[in-house]
Order: C-alpha cells, then sequence, then structure tokens
C-alpha cells in the first residue's frame, strides 16, 4: 500500500467549544495529510454555519490535485454531515465523531424510552446551574485526570441561549433531513464509554446514511471529549481515518 497524495482535512468543533478543540488531534494527524484546516464557528444560525463552512469548501476547490476530507465532532459531525448529504461535489470524504440522531420526542425520553441526557439535568443545564463539576465528569473517560479536565473547560464557551435551547430539543433538529444515503464514503464513530451522546444513536445516524460505523474501543474507555486532550485518543482516531481513507489500496 502507498500514501495516497495530498489530503486536506477541514475539522469542525461541536457545542461550547472551539477551534482549540482540534489542537491535539490535529498534532496526530497532520503528518498523514497535506493541510488541516480548524475554523472557528460561533454557533447561532445553523444555516449561515454550514453556509460558511460549504464556503470554504468551495474556495479549497481550486487547490489541485488534491481530495477533501471532512470531519466532525457532535454538533460538529452532524453539520459536516449535512454538507455532505447537499454537496457531494465538494468532499471526497466524511468523518463524524460521536454525533446524535434520534427520533424519541421529548414525553418518549422523559418516560425512559431513550438514552439521553435526563429531563432534570437538561432542565439544570438550560438554566445554567448544572455544577461544572458534575459536567467535567460526563464529558470525559475515566482516564482523563481532573487537571486535563478543568484546563479543558477553561477554554469552553458559553454559547447563546437560543442555541442552548435548540440544542436541547428533541427529536434532533436535523433527523428530518437524511432520508436516503450519503453518496460520499463516510465513516462514523462512537463510544460505549461516551455519556453525553449514546453511542447507539451515532450508529443510527451510520444506519439512516448507509454509511461505514465502529466502535472506539481503546483502551481505557473514551468519553466524549477525550479526543480534545488525550493525544493516545487522538492518535487511536487519527490511524482510523488513515486506515479508512488516507492509504491507497492497489487494485
Amino acid at each position: 500500500m502507498k500514501e495516497a497524495a495530498k489530503w486536506i482535512v477541514l475539522c469542525v468543533h461541536g457545542y461550547g467549544v472551539r477551534s482549540t478543540f482540534w489542537s491535539v488531534f490535529e498534532q496526530q494527524l497532520a503528518p498523514m495529510v497535506q493541510s488541516i484546516i480548524s475554523p472557528i464557528i460561533d454557533w447561532l444560525d445553523f444555516a449561515t454555519n454550514q453556509a460558511q463552512l460549504t464556503a470554504i469548501l468551495e474556495s479549497l476547490q481550486t487547490r489541485q490535485p488534491h481530495k477533501l476530507l471532512l470531519v466532525g465532532h457532535s454538533l460538529g459531525g452532524i453539520i459536516a454531515a449535512k454538507i455532505a448529504s447537499e454537496h457531494p461535489n465538494l468532499v471526497d470524504g466524511l468523518v463524524v465523531i460521536s454525533s446524535p440522531y434520534s427520533l424519541i420526542t421529548e414525553t418518549e425520553n422523559s418516560n425512559g424510552k431513550n438514552n439521553d441526557i435526563s429531563p432534570v439535568l437538561r432542565f439544570l443545564f438550560q438554566k445554567g446551574v448544572l455544577p461544572r463539576w458534575i459536567i467535567r465528569r460526563r464529558f470525559f473517560g475515566k482516564a482523563v485526570a481532573k487537571k486535563l479536565r478543568k484546563q479543558f473547560f477553561l477554554q469552553t464557551v458559553r454559547e447563546d441561549p437560543i442555541v442552548k435551547n435548540f440544542v436541547m430539543q428533541r427529536p434532533w433538529f436535523h433527523c428530518a433531513d437524511f432520508i436516503r444515503a450519503l453518496t460520499v464514503p463516510a465513516l462514523f464513530l462512537a463510544s460505549k464509554a461516551d455519556k453525553i451522546v449514546p453511542w447507539m444513536q451515532t450508529q443510527a445516524f451510520a444506519g439512516v446514511c448507509q454509511a461505514k460505523f465502529a466502535l472506539l474501543e481503546q483502551a481505557p474507555a473514551i468519553g466524549h471529549d477525550d479526543l480534545a486532550v488525550m493525544p493516545q485518543t487522538a492518535a487511536y482516531i487519527a490511524a482510523l481515518i488513515q486506515q479508512s481513507f488516507l492509504i491507497e489500496k492497489p487494485y
């Protein structure tokens, strides 16, 4: 096998963070690709955010020869998948990491029919009174030191209340947009240790897109944001991406 020539990777961060989320991951992926672009996205109007990212991809079309890989985490994975669905001509591959998908309504979720954020935690989160130590614990695996958790949360961003309420609605806002298979190669990744987005939701998202799905089974168990602080987790995910997209297999 030989290395594929010249991939450009566009990384889309999720809710409550900005482009520094990808710093550890970029260090692991950089030797495998031509360049990595991690724009700062100020979440508010998702249609505008999507249009901004699409414009970046369109501007990259002038860089030849190359291939474009779109990578999104959590909320960023949703937007990345929407772009790949609506503009398949702009991307050569898609990676979605720990992004939700569920048609369960608020009432059904409160009745215990979905492994989602509990109504009590959702209420506390929306009101901004959820203790930060509880938030930090849920976003990371047990192997992540408390110091790293605190350092990460010092870089988090308080999103606009409109965005906060929007991402808490059920069913998820994007579910109705995915009614057919993606036409670009796609890999969806999730972890059973994720306490923010149940892995079954990411698997369901992959299913409706008819995309490849893989569980992150590295030991120790991987939490929702471990990618941002754990080099070994970032290296593991970068290796999966390399195997799926960045290596040319001889015919």
